[in-house]
């Protein structure tokens, strides 16, 4: 089981909405699945190891953006590094955990991962680090997005291309999560309540 410190926590709705001049005509209809979550949700500014973190999703209809920021100060002003994880979602069924929270499931697949350096010095260090620079295969430039879906620093948390499992619950505008899981036999039965699984609307 892997745990993310990027989270997602979503209901499904679906809403039709009529087109045309009032006609009854069936093929006039388009199924629009929207989610409780449509918009935004972040988390708070979280000290990490050696920065500090915020993490905000944005949810539009079934599709997901899933953005870590990275601070180098306890206020969160001084954004260093921007990473971003897309990739469409689904929402299961309701049910009752032994903790007592009613949660749903949620399945979904990472499809991408990108980076954004914003510093000279976080550039040089990621450049010249093996780990991050993937072993040769990747070279930064300062302000510009990278595809880093395939490196190792990514899929060591996150993984990219097959689906994930996990549970979540919304309680007055805060979201809970588990962490995620490679297989449905395998998907989490409590909730993490770690400070990065916690997300509000904003």
């Amino acid at each position: 089981m892997k745990s993310v410190h990027i989270k997602f926590y979503i209901l499904v709705l679906s809403i039709l909405t009529g087109c045309g001049g009032g006609s009854s005509d069936n093929s006039n209809l388009t199924v629009v699945k929207q989610t409780v979550l449509e918009g935004a949700w972040q988390s708070l500014c979280l000290q990490a190891t050696n920065d500090y973190e915020i993490f905000k999703n944005t949810f539009t209809n079934e599709n997901s953006v899933n953005t870590v920021n990275v601070y180098t100060d306890s206020a969160c002003q001084n954004n260093i590094i921007t990473t971003t994880i897309k990739g469409p979602f689904s929402v299961g069924g309701s049910k009752t955990i032994g903790t007592g929270e009613t949660v749903s499931d949620l399945d979904i697949i990472f499809q991408s991962a990108t980076i954004i350096l914003k510093t000279s010095a976080t550039v040089s260090f990621f450049n010249s680090d093996p780990n991050f620079n993937c072993n040769g295969t990747k070279t930064y430039i300062l302000n510009q997005e990278t595809d880093v879906s395939n490196c190792k620093f990514i899929t060591d948390k996150v993984t990219i291309g097959t689906k994930q499992y996990a549970i979540f619950f919304i309680d007055k505008n805060t979201l809970y999560s588990s962490s995620f899981s490679d297989s449905n036999t395998l998907r989490p039965i409590a909730i993490d309540y770690s400070p990065t699984n916690i997300v509000k609307r904003l």
